[in-house]
This record gives C-alpha cells, structure tokens and sequence, in this order.
C-alpha cells in the first residue's frame, strides 16, 4: 500500500512533491532505532535525569563521581551537556539561560587514550582538543535532532501508489544537506518542489 497516501492522514507526512507519474512524501521518522547513541561515536554521554533515560549507559552513580574520575583523568576532555525541559526536551552543549525549565544535565567525555586512537595522534595538543570538542558539538546536535524528532524518510511513489524507492534515518530538516537528495539520484528534483503538508 501506498506509504504516502497512508500516512496523508496522519502527523508522520510533512512535505510533498510531484512531477507527472512521481510523487515524493517527506515523512517523520519516528523509530527508535535511529537513536545516534548506538553509533560509533567518540563521545560517550554522561546524564543524570530523574524522569528521562539519556546519553549511554555508564557506571557513575552520581555526578560527583564523574567529576572525580575527570579531576584523576589526565587529558580527559569534556563539555556540559544541558537540557531544556519545556513542551519537549531539548539539549545543547550551551546553557539555555532558562533558571526554571533548564540546566546541567551531564557531560560528554573522552578519555587520551580513546582521543590517541581515534584521532590517531600520539599527543593530546590545545589543536587536538579543539577538533574532539568540535566533535562532541556535532555529536550533541544529532543527539539532539533524535530526542526532538528532527529525522525523517522518504518515500517515492508513482501514481498507483506502488513504491519506487524508500529509505529513513536521515537527520535534520535540510532536506538537501541531510542526504536525502542524494538518495533520490535521478529524482533529486524533486526537493525543489517540495511543499508542506499543513
């Protein structure tokens, strides 16, 4: 069945666009899967929420004890991670200046030896240290783009509603930029016709 023409009704269908027999459906993508947590990152996550399950999964029970292991760490390089709690959260490696719905929520971390070797350097210099938290930024944005349901899929159709080509977890909403025109190939054309659904 059509995915398009099935989700029309419902929030997960943002943008369309057609040409002739083609048709384009931009759509939310919701699954849990996409959950940037699991990748390969350089960053590991630290959080301590009482009402939500962020970051990776580590063995500091309190932010104390992972600002102890920093202060023995030598070379650990580290930013803040801060959550906005307000109509949906949201994180940043930046305060939100909001004294009643925001704060410090954790940190994301690296330890010398994880940077050495993904970095593949011998020396943690004040050059390398820019790069990884230039990194951790990056890493926070798409954590980010995840927990405010900024991922979306495509789905490309004909008339009939028989699916042409499909494909999800692309993240952010620059169409253009976040890989989905280069998905479509011969259909790129497409995205500059796109138009909101509501």
């Amino acid at each position: 069945m059509s995915i398009i023409y099935e989700t029309k009704r419902n929030e997960n269908l943002v943008s369309l666009a057609e040409d002739g027999d083609t048709i384009l459906g931009i759509l939310r993508d919701n699954d849990e899967s996409n959950d940037p947590r699991g990748w390969d990152d350089l960053g590991k996550m630290v959080c301590y929420h009482k009402n939500y399950d962020l970051g990776d999964k580590h063995e500091f029970k309190t932010p104390e004890e992972f600002k102890e292991f920093i202060k023995k760490e030598k070379n650990c390089v580290y930013l803040p991670v801060y959550l906005l709690d307000h109509s949906g959260i949201t994180i940043s490696t930046t305060s939100f200046n909001d004294r009643w719905d925001s704060g410090k929520v954790g940190w994301i971390y690296a330890t010398e030896e994880t940077i050495k070797k993904d970095q593949n350097v011998e020396e943690v210099t004040d050059e390398v240290i820019k790069k990884v938290k230039d990194i951790f930024r990056g890493e926070v944005e798409v954590y980010d783009q995840y927990l405010t349901g900024d991922v979306y899929g495509f789905s490309l159709e004909n008339r009939n509603g028989d699916i042409i080509d499909s494909c999800g977890g692309f993240f952010g909403s620059n169409f253009e930029e976040n890989g989905i025109k280069d998905a479509l190939d011969d259909n790129a054309h497409l995205i500059d016709k796109l138009k909101d659904v509501n």
